[in-house]
């Protein structure tokens, strides 16, 4: 139960008093708080806020019950505070609140004593950065902050204090600010039954009109095309190539050079055009595979020239069809999607659509940065490769049918992390190479800065034997492919947890190519405005996450190997994310799963939403959010659950037993998207609409909303982002910026 306090209209203090529901006969045996804060301000007043919050601690795990009684305190509030300033909290206890019993509960809770602001909790001395955030004494705990407070402030002389950001939440353009769950709420995501109501009769009513329309369009586009046979000889100026056609009607072309090779005097830069070749080449073999990292010997089967891309196309009909560039994942380590086959895609798209498969550099070969590769080379290489393969597409893509001005990438992972960096690319340029864009199990890894990319350089130059070079880089230039591949583990990262991360090498904030972190660049608005598809599997970190992690201390070091700047968060990270019976798997130590969650949710689940709210909060609605929740009966026994990009196969027609009867709907939900920008229009006769993650307009505290696809395909509906995740995500997202990603 809940009871709301304002009785002193003069005070800038709210203070709620609560508990969760017991039973009757249970009995106090302490008090204890904890959950997060909120902080409201009107126009003409800041506005404080206290939370009581009274657990039982023979309940199964205190914390839930406290997040439980904080979603109450959340929704309790209905009265508007327009703005967000920075208040001087009052010290002191609401005696009207502490002085008499919470609505349900027994007993005096004027017995409660007064918290002494001087006292600091053991476990958060780390935090004395918070500023009068939290205080404790006897049995009680308060939190209580003004708004730019609930989070710890960035150290002076940070790339995050240079910014003029301020608290993400603040950024955003949805009034008003109506609760204790600060981001999301401001955003709007709380609606009454009622308002769901009238805003989902409105929805399906404005996205039948305009499936209506889209459709009229379509089918008078597809009757002025020509259906004459795609020429399978193509001229790129540069060279010619003679694909051939293969089955379902989906014509192919393997092993187009988009670059010229990436060796000698070109290694570490930006790619560069072929050479021209007036031969006509046999597309009909694969082009080599890149170089992975970590390594200790050579692939031979693996190649330093290797930026070659793959085209599939309809066969019959030269009409403009809608392109797709799909972005291998692997954690800009490796390829994890090696000749990725696109018949069953293009087929389940009623045969209009091109699809451009490619490799790019991975690793060192791709991702090595310091103040040398500044100097003289290329930084984020390896994305370079992706955007030479956007601009081929532009210039080439009409000879194999395609349409250069109706392009959608996507990816899964790290292809999910480069959509969304090819999003916010240059500041969010705009440069038309691109119209639409899908980000499956989108990845926000870490970015190192040049600076603090420069132990991974210097360590690999020392481990080839580069050290005493004059000149370093054209050393690492001049080593065999062999040398490097022999040379090139995973090292320690300086302010990690002792141990090496999952994926060492990644995209580096370069000042141009990515001018700021990404969650800094999508708080700013700068990215491209297009149709976007984002969505995750619903158990991202279980595959990554040792299972012998076996206390707090353990999880905090895994996540710092990975988030090195991370450690100022852990302690309301294991708040967030606590061992219970509940999460207890066979042969794993009693962390495993709290780990594997919180990294789940840091890296993949949590940044997917944040990009689908900042969508809709840029006047951008054409938003969706999907969750995968298909789980295969022996990972649901193990406690892998669903795990990272387990929709791939349902997506590419090549799942599984168990996924493969979603793979109809997922594939009419993709390709429709890819063709119309909208992922309704080629929908299943029989599948759910799939609505948009925020109803048009930005109505204020509307729900989030993704479709959530399950084993039984009738059952797949949409579902509302409950609230625990909310929490969650309200505060990994907030630091997303200031750990780097």
């Amino acid at each position: 139960m809940l009871s709301f306090d304002r009785a002193n209209p003069d005070s800038n203090t709210l203070s709620f008093c609560g508990r969760p529901e017991l039973g009757e006969d249970r009995q106090f045996k302490k008090i204890a708080a904890r959950g997060l804060a909120a902080a409201f301000s009107t126009e003409s007043k800041p506005i404080c806020v206290q939370m009581i919050i009274v657990v039982d601690t023979h309940m199964m795990d205190t914390r839930d019950a406290a997040l439980d009684t904080a979603a109450t305190a959340r929704r309790s509030i209905s009265s508007p505070w327009p703005g967000a300033q920075s208040p001087r909290c009052e010290v002191g206890p609401s005696e009207s609140c502490l002085g008499r019993t919470p609505e349900g509960a027994r007993g005096n809770s004027a017995s409660i004593p007064h918290p002494n602001p001087t006292e600091e909790i053991p476990a958060m001395k780390e935090y004395s950065r918070w500023r009068s955030l939290l205080w404790v004494k006897g049995e009680v705990v308060r939190i209580q902050s003004p708004a730019e407070q609930v989070l710890p402030l960035p150290g002076h002389g940070s790339d995050d204090a240079k910014s003029e950001l301020g608290p993400w939440w603040a950024k955003s353009s949805y009034k008003p600010i109506r609760s204790f769950h600060l981001i999301f709420e401001k955003l709007g995501f709380l609606a009454s039954t009622k308002t769901r109501t009238i805003c989902l009769a409105v929805g399906i009513l404005l996205v039948m009109l305009l499936t209506t329309a889209l459709t009229a369009v379509l089918l008078l586009g597809q009757a002025g095309r020509s259906r004459a046979d795609v020429d399978l000889t193509v001229d790129l100026g540069y060279s010619k190539y003679r694909g051939f056609n293969g089955p379902n009607g989906v014509s192919q072309w393997f092993g187009i050079r988009y670059a010229a090779p990436p060796v000698g005097d070109l290694r570490f830069r930006a790619p560069q055009d072929p050479a021209i070749n007036t031969a006509v080449q046999e597309a009909n073999k694969h082009g080599p595979l890149c170089h992975t990292s970590p390594s200790n010997s050579l692939d031979t089967s693996k190649q330093e020239d290797c930026l070659f891309l793959d085209v599939y196309a309809p066969s019959a009909g030269k009409g403009k069809h809608p392109v797709l560039v799909f972005f291998q994942g692997g954690g800009f380590n490796g390829l994890a999607n090696p000749n990725q086959d696109a018949t069953s895609l293009i087929k389940a798209g009623d045969h209009d659509m091109v699809v451009v498969t490619f490799n790019y550099r991975c690793g060192p070969y791709g991702f090595l940065a310091s103040k040398e590769v500044k100097a003289d080379g290329a930084l984020n290489a390896g994305l370079l490769d992706q955007r030479k393969v956007l601009q081929w597409v532009q210039k080439h893509i009409h000879l194999f049918g395609g349409d250069p001005k109706h392009v959608t990438i996507a990816g899964g992972s790290a292809g999910g992390a480069s959509v969304k960096l090819h999003l916010t690319a240059y500041g969010g340029r705009d440069d038309n190479l691109f119209h639409a864009a899908a980000a499956e199990s989108q990845s926000f890894g870490v970015e190192l800065t040049v600076e603090e990319s420069q132990y991974q350089y210097d360590a690999l130059v020392k481990r080839v034997k580069c050290d005493t070079a004059a000149n370093t880089l054209k050393c690492l230039r001049g080593v065999s492919i062999k040398t490097l591949a022999e040379n090139n583990p995973n090292v320690i990262s300086p302010g990690g947890g002792g141990g090496t991360p999952l994926y060492m090498w990644s995209s580096t904030m370069d000042g141009v190519f990515t001018p700021n972190f990404t969650y800094n660049l999508i708080l700013q608005g700068k990215f491209v405005k297009v149709p976007v598809i984002f969505g995750d599997c619903t158990n991202e970190g279980t595959v990554f996450t040792p299972k012998s992690i076996a206390n707090a201390t353990q999880m905090g070091n895994f996540l710092k190997n990975n988030f090195p700047k991370v450690t100022p968060y852990l302690g309301v990270i294991e708040l967030l994310y606590p061992s219970t019976p509940q999460n207890q798997f066979p042969s794993a130590a009693p962390y495993w799963r709290p780990a594997a969650d919180a990294y789940g949710d840091m890296r993949y689940t949590c940044p997917g939403i944040f990009l689908s709210v900042s969508y809709p909060n840029h006047s951008v609605n054409e938003s969706w959010n999907y969750r995968w929740d298909v789980v295969r009966p022996e990972n649901a026994k193990s406690g892998l659950g669903v795990t990272h990009v387990a929709d791939q196969g349902a997506i590419w027609g090549n799942a599984g037993p168990v996924e493969a009867p979603l793979s109809p709907m997922m594939q009419a939900y993709w390709t429709s998207f890819i063709r119309t920008k909208n992922p309704n229009t080629h929908k299943l006769p029989n599948a759910p609409e799939w609505g948009e993650f925020l109803p048009k307009g930005q109505i204020p505290n509307s729900p989030m909303r993704r479709i959530h696809f399950v084993n039984d395909v009738k059952a797949t509906a949409m579902e509302t982002v409950d609230d625990n995740l909310q929490l969650k995500c309200t505060w990994l997202n907030a630091i997303g910026g200031r750990i780097g990603q």
